[in-house]
């Protein structure tokens, strides 16, 4: 079974594709100039570069000239990653997350006719502030793109009878994630005793998930191959608001932080909350791993990969 896995270099990309690979043969793509850490993304790479049933292209999905390059695998899934990443760029430099749209919209183009399921990510972002009245209407582009994409892929479902899954991803941490995520600001500020500054007056809830947590989803998702089009929250059930985050960081690292809180707010939703049941329903597993254990792990490959000794 061979297995295309977009963004393989990014934080979630780098874990799925890792655990693909025991079991599958993998062919990642990414290209360098959509990461947002070049040392860390170039780190992720090496480690895939040397398990022997990953193989790398190096490509744009934003460029449909460069689709030619998937034109000899024949792919029985496809996991898509890629995407310029992150709510607060977005709302300064909406024209660089076109390739959000493009890149999806190349790739079921490519794959219309192929009848390989394709699931993609998604963001928990998109449901605005968690109310009735919001939940269409996203507050940044970021969000914006991804729900573009959710249309898109219904689209195509009723046009060529796709079977897509589009995986909503809710606050994602662990290690290799992104130094803009907030586990990874918040630690790094709490060690070299910087300021973190809290919106909404510290008021912002999230479904915050363990990666691994994430990667078992998106393998039983592979393995029960469900059919249709489908959209699912990959997160857990249960919302902690950010200063309740940085309160477990500060025990884990031994460290008080130095918390500035503001008033306002401009693109972040205050609460998300994941709805674990459509997931459940498919493949009979959904993100459980608790918060301060999940934690633990972060701050432990933190510390072994990022503090000066």
């Amino acid at each position: 079974m061979k297995i295309l896995v977009t963004g393989a270099c990014g934080f979630i990309g780098f874990h799925v594709a890792k655990k693909l690979c025991e079991s599958y043969e993998v062919v990642g793509i990414d290209h360098p100039k959509y990461c947002s850490a070049n040392e860390l993304w170039n780190k992720r790479r090496e480690k895939l570069l040397r398990i022997p049933s990953f193989h790398y292209l190096e490509m744009d999905l934003a460029n449909p000239d460069d689709m030619w390059m998937l034109a000899k695998y024949q792919f029985d899934a496809i996991i898509h990653l890629a995407a310029v990443p992150g709510v607060a760029r977005s709302i300064y430099n909406p024209l660089s997350y076109l390739p959000n749209i493009s890149g999806f919209l190349n790739l079921l183009e490519w794959y219309k006719h192929d009848g390989i399921p394709i699931y993609y990510a998604s963001s928990s972002s998109i449901t605005g502030d968690h109310d009735d009245a919001s939940r269409n209407y996203p507050l940044s582009f970021y969000a914006t793109t991804k729900k573009t994409n959710e249309l898109t892929a219904h689209n195509y479902h009723h046009l060529y009878g796709m079977n897509t899954v589009g995986m909503r991803f809710f606050t994602v941490y662990g290690p290799y994630g992104r130094p803009d995520m907030a586990v990874w600001k918040f630690s790094d500020a709490i060690i070299n005793n910087k300021s973190i500054h809290l919106y909404n007056n510290g008021e912002l809830f999230r479904s915050f998930t363990y990666i691994e947590d994430v990667v078992k989803s998106i393998e039983l998702l592979i393995c029960k191959k469900p059919t249709g089009y489908h959209i699912v929250d990959i997160g857990c059930n249960q919302s902690f608001s950010v200063s309740y985050l940085i309160e477990k960081l500060e025990a884990l690292l031994g460290q008080s932080a130095n918390v500035v809180k503001h008033e306002g707010i401009r693109g972040e939703s205050k609460v998300t909350q994941a709805n674990p049941m459509t997931l459940l329903n498919l493949i009979g597993y959904s993100p459980s791993t608790e918060l301060g254990e999940g934690l633990k792990e972060w701050v432990k490959w933190y510390k072994e990969e990022c503090c000066e000794a």
